[in-house]
């Protein structure tokens, strides 16, 4: 899997007015936000939230996109809202006449998702790290009862109901 690109959310209504490369939305910025939502949606898919989109990582300046492509290029950003968890940050409703602060909010959903996503996988527990009532439960060792030796101990409820799990089981 590629790696996250550095994507721009700090556009400036100067860097419009000054025609820098950031005043300008064009293929680079296209190819840019389309490899991003193809990571973040190939790894929120892996991780239980299914993200089926598609993408276009190859825009050319000879490339004249069109509405339904730039649809489909917002809604894959706003699919993996959808499918995770809302960042807050305000999506435009389309990319009709987008504005410096709409193309920042499309990269910053991007990266806070991103974000979201690293502190998931950081949180992610591990088989045998959890305890249940205080005691570390074995791990590849099957040492439980089976219904037949429960059933055996003739225990009435309210014997049964001071029991805990660990007891049960060990």
């Amino acid at each position: 899997m590629n790696e996250f690109p550095a994507l721009i959310s700090d556009r400036t209504k100067s860097d419009v007015d000054n025609g820098t490369d950031k005043g300008h939305y064009n293929y680079s910025d296209l190819n840019r936000v389309e490899t991003a939502t193809r990571y973040l949606a190939d790894i929120l898919t892996e991780s239980g939230y299914i993200v089926t989109i598609t993408t276009k990582d190859d825009w050319t300046m000879q490339d004249i996109p069109y509405e339904e492509q730039m649809q489909r290029y917002l809604n894959n950003v706003k699919l993996c809202v959808t499918q995770f968890c809302n960042t807050g940050i305000p999506l435009p409703y389309s990319m009709s006449k987008i504005d410096y602060i709409d193309a920042n909010n499309i990269e910053k959903t991007l990266e806070v998702l991103n974000e979201f996503i690293n502190h998931m996988i950081a949180d992610y527990r591990h088989c045998g790290t959890l305890n249940s009532n205080q005691h570390v439960l074995p791990q590849n060792v099957f040492l439980g009862r089976t219904w037949a030796e429960l059933d055996a101990m003739n225990w009435d409820w309210a014997t049964w109901n001071t029991k805990t799990w660990f007891s049960l089981l060990y």
